[in-house]
């Protein structure tokens, strides 16, 4: 509505496919990339297949997100679970914010906005190691950042996310009666974000 041509990237390409028709059907402007985060050769596509489609990206919401709510001992063979959430809510945002960061510096504009977590400021919640973990890597990466890309023009917002009733929380039954933010109201904090 405010005017920006969209790009969204995520797994489903039938989900991106609805997302870039609702944008479309307000009048906006919307293209879809399937992208899956821990896959570090499709994030390199993505950042070449963006800059040459579009020859910028003016602002960088990661969303990225996967969550795995697995006790220690649930755990002790399921390392791959913690490789999993490294890949994507580390590695891969790491890999496509080195990729997109040169245009942005060079032009000496940009901004990179993060959905962290609230788990990555306040005490550790038993059961989400591994993605507490994942997310707050990213989190202390960015932040860091931050620092080095100021005088560039590259502004960083990270947006630390208490619970969002989503289908990422819908696994976990308690989290149903516990009161949190519709999708509707976290988007708003990160259009705000956008704009502010």
């Amino acid at each position: 509505g405010a005017g920006a041509t969209v790009l969204l990237a995520a797994r489903s390409a039938e989900r991106l496919a609805e997302a870039v028709a609702e944008i479309e059907a307000e009048g906006g402007r919307a293209h879809a990339y399937p992208l899956d985060l821990g896959d570090p050769e499709g994030v390199d596509a993505f950042v070449a297949r963006v800059l040459e489609d579009h020859g910028r990206v003016d602002v960088l919401v990661n969303n990225a997100g996967m969550s795995i709510r697995r006790s220690i001992e649930l755990s002790y063979d399921r390392f791959q679970d913690y490789e999993r959430t490294i890949d994507v809510n580390y590695l891969g945002p790491v890999r496509l914010l080195l990729g997109l960061l040169p245009s942005m510096r060079q032009r000496g504009d940009g901004h990179v906005i993060n959905i962290s977590t609230i788990g990555a400021r306040v005490p550790p919640s038993p059961r989400w190691g591994a993605y507490q973990a994942s997310k707050s890597a990213y989190d202390v990466f960015l932040r860091s950042a931050a620092t080095e890309i100021a005088g560039d023009g590259v502004a960083v917002t990270s947006i630390y996310m208490a619970l969002i009733h989503t289908r990422m929380s819908a696994p976990t039954p308690i989290y149903r009666h516990v009161p949190g933010l519709t999708a509707e109201e976290a988007a708003g904090l990160v259009c705000r974000a956008v704009v502010d």
